[in-house]
């Protein structure tokens, strides 16, 4: 009814941010594993950046979900900082990405090996 209305505030207030809001949860499979292996510390990225973290409402820190599957997602980033603050993350090359942009750039990576695992 808003666009019959003005079609103006229907593209720009719904139809606009609906599209963006597709795409970037369309991409949240490719975010979270694109370009890893099976390995433990190896099948996802965690995202910290506070943009991700609001966009993802804690569903951006995904290695910490791989490794803690039952704690819920608005937990998630205290267990990322135990980790960080335990020396786990040091000297190790794990899939940590700070910024906003650089996880999107990850979109580019060959898919994981995990998605092309079949049930027996």
């Amino acid at each position: 009814s808003i666009t019959v209305y003005d079609w103006r505030a229907g593209l720009f207030g719904v139809l606009l941010p609906l599209l963006l809001l597709a795409i970037l949860a369309g991409c949240q499979s490719y975010l979270d594993h694109s370009g890893l292996g099976t390995e433990e510390f190896n099948t996802s990225y965690s995202r910290t950046s506070a943009l991700m973290s609001i966009i993802y409402f804690g569903a951006n820190y995904h290695l910490e979900h791989h490794l803690y599957p039952s704690v819920p997602s608005y937990n998630l980033h205290k267990v990322h900082r135990v980790l960080v603050d335990a020396g786990i993350y040091k000297n190790r090359e794990y899939q940590i990405l700070p910024d906003y942009f650089r996880a999107y750039k990850t979109l580019t990576l060959p898919p994981s090996p995990l998605a092309t695992i079949s049930p027996e």
